[in-house]
């Protein structure tokens, strides 16, 4: 492989725990407010303003969200805002959460379905999502369910396996666009057991929407038992993925380098933890990856990124002049929450771009050559940013959620393998597999 130092355009990778790229400009991170970061150990701890999240699968970046229920970290002995207290004997536990307390509740095994519960106003017409961070005692199953009190039904009940790791619907759920995922955080937990997020996603019909909602905890499962099971945190969001626990909103984050790299032919390489949902790709129309561009997408400039048109698809757009731009997508690839992507983008010297990416390692799935725009050159951008999982505005708030891992830039003509499409296992290979070591020395063929 041929690419030296001198070829690097552009590299940072997360691994370095620094925003600096090891080639690159100057970062601009901005939260106002602290968040959570989890480390290795599945434990949170508080960070303060404007300090961004490095965790162990990458930076993490977060859009604005609104947690809808009262008191998500206090499932504690009393009936308000949490139902349900007297059916178990509730007693505090250390938390995974700096500065909360986890609540341990051991089923007193009156009856079946002992559940806390919280009212929560009205069903809106969107995918709406519950999560609870539970850790295990000795419970055999925890299952979790949003409910249309008005016309008592489930929208959506999942129930976990704690032998097997899984969620699957309980089989009563009536809701659309139903997603069930399960997400271990620590192997042990503060009280030694394994601790998930676990996460059941539902549409109510758009003719009961504004019915009376309500969502239930069943800690120790649906089932007449004695178990025990701790509650570490609660999330309902009316859109879209659930991220790190809030209390009640989490601010938005931007994060940009300035100024971005020089236009010219070149090859990138992106890799990311998709954790946006589906659901919320699809609502917000798209999630950028990397762009140099501002909010009313000026010329020239370029963009690349995920949406679920075409069965779901990488896409890239250069556009070199005013209304001349070409565009290309590789499509029909599945993708979910939680999922590697992996997405190199080729812009040729005359303006005209390829896109190729691939999901947890699988199969590639690679578009054709994009039109040459008439322009037929690439111009210098006309944006001095260039911003990863942006909205794309003039302040480039974060849109979607990403464990961003790494994104790298070369000279077109520093790369053996081909770029027009005959050997595309290799480009990625290639492109993947260069590393760049913290004092700026290259390394290829090595893979983070």
């Amino acid at each position: 492989m041929t690419i030296t130092a001198n070829d690097v355009m552009w590299y940072w990778s997360a691994q370095k725990g620094l925003l600096l790229p090891t080639v690159g400009s100057v970062p601009t991170f901005a939260r106002a407010g602290n968040a959570f970061r989890r480390g290795v150990d599945g434990r949170h701890i508080i960070l303060p303003t404007d300090t961004p999240r490095f965790e162990p699968e990458g930076l993490l970046l977060e859009r604005a969200q609104t947690n809808e229920l009262t008191g998500p970290f206090d499932i504690n002995t009393t009936a308000t805002p949490w139902s349900g207290n007297t059916l178990f004997t509730v007693t505090e536990a250390p938390s995974i959460y700096e500065g909360e307390t986890a609540w341990r509740h051991a089923n007193l095994g009156a009856a079946s379905s002992r559940a806390r519960g919280q009212v929560i106003g009205v069903w809106t017409n969107e995918t709406e999502s519950l999560s609870i961070d539970v850790e295990n005692v000795d419970s055999v199953s925890t299952a979790i369910g949003m409910r249309d009190t008005d016309n008592s039904v489930w929208i959506g009940l999942g129930v976990f396996t704690w032998a097997t790791g899984s969620i699957v619907d309980h089989g009563t759920s009536v809701g659309t666009d139903l997603a069930f995922e399960a997400r271990r955080l620590s192997v042990a937990g503060p009280s030694g057991g394994e601790v998930y997020r676990l996460t059941v996603k539902a549409k109510i019909a758009a003719i009961d929407a504004g019915n009376a909602r309500r969502d239930y905890l069943y800690l120790t499962g649906v089932g007449t038992n004695t178990d025990t099971a701790i509650i570490h945190a609660v999330n309902h969001v009316e859109s879209g993925h659930i991220g790190s626990p809030a209390d009640a909103s989490r601010v938005t984050e931007t994060m940009y380098w300035s100024p971005p790299p020089k236009a010219q032919a070149m090859v990138a390489y992106y890799r990311t933890l998709l954790d946006s949902s589906i659901s919320e790709i699809s609502a917000e129309s798209a999630v950028r990856f990397w762009s140099i561009y501002d909010d009313a997408y000026l010329h020239p400039g370029i963009y690349v990124g995920i949406d679920t048109a075409s069965s779901g698809r990488y896409f890239v757009q250069h556009e070199a002049a005013a209304g001349d731009s070409s565009f290309t997508s590789a499509n029909g690839f599945a993708f979910a929450g939680n999922d590697l992507c992996e997405c190199v983008m080729v812009l040729f010297a005359n303006g005209s771009v390829r896109i190729m990416g691939r999901t947890n390692g699988g199969a590639i799935t690679a578009s054709t050559l994009g039109l040459t725009p008439t322009a037929a050159t690439i111009n210098d951008w006309s944006e001095d940013k260039l911003a990863i999982n942006s909205h794309g505005s003039t302040t480039y708030p974060v849109k979607g959620h990403q464990h961003v891992q790494q994104l790298t830039m070369v000279k077109l003509a520093a790369l053996d393998s081909p770029t027009n499409g005959d050997d595309d296992d290799s480009l990625m290979k290639e492109i993947a597999g260069f590393y760049m070591a913290p004092g700026g020395q290259s390394i290829s063929n090595v893979r983070l």
